[in-house]
């Protein structure tokens, strides 16, 4: 008799974004992270313990880079690289390749609106959250 199983994963999976074709990276682009996506990584990682959201997690950024899909949950990293610290696999590398995909973003002009405003202020200041005037006023600067 035939495995009538419905519960087999679609593309994507559960939990993870689906991404509409203006998400999708250049198809040249190349993410090896080494991860074999266990999750054992998801409680050290400070961004998922705050909005658990499965994307959002190291093994969901995993996926979305696998897919070569261009999301802003890849935004979310701290690149603080907690995942890497706790994770089983010799030599995986999530955080170097969040990187690359942030300036695969950039690249495909996917940047966020933050990202652009703080670049912009360390070009025009020198650092990258410039003060209101009324904090300048309390802080003397």
């Amino acid at each position: 008799m035939e495995n009538q199983n419905t519960n087999t994963p679609k593309s994507p999976a559960p939990g993870y974004p689906s991404a509409p074709a203006e998400n999708r990276a250049l198809p040249l682009v190349q993410f090896n992270t080494g991860c074999t996506t266990c999750g054992l990584c998801k409680p050290s990682c400070p961004a998922y313990n705050v909005l658990l959201d499965e994307a959002v997690s190291p093994r969901g950024k995993v996926v979305l880079m696998k897919n070569n899909i261009l999301s802003n949950h890849l935004y979310l990293c701290s690149l603080c690289k907690a995942c890497e610290v706790f994770c089983t696999v010799p030599g995986v590398d999530v955080v170097d390749n969040v990187r690359k995909a942030r300036a695969e973003m950039v690249k495909a002009g996917k940047e966020t609106e933050a990202g652009k405003k703080m670049i912009e202020n360390i070009r025009r200041f020198g650092y990258a959250v410039v003060p209101s005037s009324d904090e300048r006023e309390v802080f003397g600067c």
